[in-house]
């Protein structure tokens, strides 16, 4: 084998662009911006990965490259855990979940 042939792909780019259309393609600001909204929004990554035609890994790695991965927290409503949603990274939710002593 020659020095100056490379080695072939473990993968087709091509092939792969049949499931995932933006497989492998860089991210804009506006898709970090719109992936940061939906994510923030509640959208599963299985959501995230029709709507932005990527696969999974690619879903997860940029979600952990913004500080979001994997940040879903409770949501505190007048003092009351109401329902889950999410928070950004590094965020603190903090809310009494009894009436203070007066």
């Amino acid at each position: 084998m020659s020095a100056d042939v490379p080695p072939e792909k473990a993968y087709d780019v091509a092939q792969i662009r049949e499931q995932y259309p933006s497989a492998y393609a860089p991210w804009s600001d506006e898709d970090d911006a719109r992936l940061r909204v939906r994510y923030l929004e509640g959208a599963s990554v299985p959501q995230l990965m029709s709507e932005f035609g990527r696969k999974a890994g690619a879903i997860q790695s940029r979600l952990r490259k913004l500080g979001l991965d994997g940040l879903r927290s409770p949501t505190i409503t007048g003092g009351r855990l109401t329902e889950l949603g999410t928070a950004p990274a590094g965020a603190v939710i903090a809310a009494p979940l009894t009436e203070p002593d007066r």
